[in-house]
């Protein structure tokens, strides 16, 4: 699949995009090419003149691009369609013999190269151009936001890529047997800079490289004689050749030119793109289930129940991407209700799992139901599962009640446990002579009651509510033990 390079260079403070001519006395050389051409000798010193005056600068930054001749004069040219460039006026003069376009459509900002001298110059609406220097002898530059990159010229020749960082030039690449055979470089949205690498006029690589070295290359042949100028326009990669200007599509691992556009070449020295720094935002929607609540993509706002949230985040072109959640916050019910020595879950239908938390919240085997009746005295919890969500109830503390010990020779029975007054004791059989106690939990001695030749008892309680022992004993002095609860509403 074939597929256009997708960067659109926007130069953020200064960003050069010097031509491939070099000096030799009072000729403008192109060492692509060869050829050579007679300049004036003021020319070879400082071009920059401050008698311009930036004609329009209302531009369309995504069809405009700019050139530069050899006597410094700037013009503007639009793509009317993917085959045709129209337009030609001039938008400014006075510049030297590179060119780079920063700002955005509102407020242009050129800059020109002082090539082979060091230092560059920008224009400024009010003060016309205006010089900056550098601390190396550069002979093109271009960049995207704060990622700036430059060429450094080795014998007449491209073959340092340096990386600029504030004050300091970082060199991030220098080429030993190659060098930059289209002596322009263009910096893609990411921050990345692409040149084309060969050997004189023989390109042979699209490399593409970060602040911290090559990322990766593109295997690409053709002939850069008469090459001027690369770079960027409408999120397009073009390279321009004499009378033409191609697009670069990518084929997997390799890189060829597209068909030409025809562009015929008047004394240009270097091109320029409109570069304006404009974002795409992208706007996507998200249905999430959460737990509890949901923290929001950017971390900004923690959401608690359900409904329609909106949210920003930077896209992977650091600029907005507009998230729609539908979002739904799921609960768990981990309330549990004591009856007498019953524990109930109060969530409905969900999957329970019961603890012993004075055993470290070990799981309780077989316990898996809404209810839960504790063998012995002790704190338990729930785990609920319900929604997709997983909660814990508190620990509740439970007196167990019932029959503690039986060492009689008959079964029996206690009913209503928990009680509201009035207590029943039944036993399978008919008891001669049984002997009943009702005692406080501190041991006092409340009422003794009989069962004589009757299998049923009727304790009447007018105690407070709360736990009591009732100890049975037959006339062996064989006894059962059990512990009651009163709770009268």
């Amino acid at each position: 699949m074939k597929i256009y390079i997708i960067s659109f260079i926007v130069l953020f403070c200064f960003s050069l995009s010097f031509t491939q001519n070099v000096y030799l006395a009072n000729e403008l050389v192109n060492p692509l090419s060869g050829t050579h051409k007679e300049i004036s000798k003021d020319k070879t010193k400082n071009k920059i003149t401050n008698d311009a005056e930036l004609v329009d600068s209302m531009f369309n930054c995504e069809t405009d691009f700019f050139t530069i001749d050899g006597n410094g004069i700037i013009q503007n040219w639009s793509f009317i369609n993917d085959s045709t460039i129209e337009g030609g006026d001039t938008v400014l003069t006075g510049g030297g013999i590179s060119l780079a376009y920063c700002g955005d459509m509102n407020s242009p900002l050129f800059y020109s190269g002082n090539f082979p001298e060091s230092g560059v110059s920008f224009y400024d609406e009010i003060d016309g151009w205006q010089s900056i220097p550098t601390t190396a002898l550069i002979s093109n530059n271009a960049g995207h936001g704060s990622h700036h990159y430059c060429m450094g010229v080795v014998s007449n020749v491209n073959r340092i890529l340096y990386y600029f960082e504030g004050n300091e030039l970082i060199i991030v690449d220098s080429l030993v047997t190659n060098s930059f055979a289209v002596a322009d470089l263009a910096v893609d949205e990411q921050g990345q800079a692409w040149v084309f690498v060969g050997e004189f006029t023989e390109v042979s690589s699209l490399s593409v490289y970060n602040s911290s070295g090559l990322i990766t290359t593109y295997d690409i042949a053709f002939n850069s004689a008469g090459a001027y100028g690369s770079f960027f326009l409408n999120d397009v990669l073009y390279v321009a050749i004499e009378d033409s200007i191609r697009p670069v599509i990518i084929d997997g691992n390799n890189a060829e030119l597209g068909e030409p556009i025809t562009f015929p070449n008047f004394d240009f020295l270097d091109m320029a793109s409109c570069q304006n720094d404009f974002c795409v935002n992208s706007n996507s929607m998200q249905t999430i289930s959460s737990c509890d609540d949901y923290l929001s993509p950017s971390g900004q706002y923690l959401w608690t129940s359900s409904g329609t949230y909106f949210d920003t985040i930077p896209n992977n072109q650091e600029c907005d991407s507009l998230i729609t959640i539908d979002l739904t916050i799921n609960t768990v019910n981990a309330a549990v209700l004591l009856n007498g020595n019953t524990l109930s879950s109060e969530a409905i239908g969900a999957v329970y799992q019961w603890l012993d938390c004075n055993d470290s919240m070990n799981v309780i085997e077989g316990e898996t139901s809404q209810d839960f009746i504790p063998l012995s005295s002790g704190n338990y919890a729930v785990e609920v599962t319900e929604n997709g969500c997983i909660d814990t109830s508190s620990c509740v503390f439970v007196e167990t009640v019932g029959i503690v010990e039986n060492l009689l020779e008959q079964d029996f029975v206690v009913f209503p446990n928990p009680n509201q007054g009035d207590l029943y004791i039944e036993f399978e059989g008919i008891q001669k002579n049984l002997k009943v106690d009702l005692i406080s939990m501190s041991g006092q001695l409340i009422q003794t009651k009989r069962i004589i030749d009757s299998s049923i008892i009727h304790l009447e309680m007018n105690q407070p509510n709360g736990i009591y022992l009732i100890e049975i004993s037959d006339e062996s002095g064989k006894k059962a033990m059990l512990k009651i609860l009163k709770n009268e509403n």
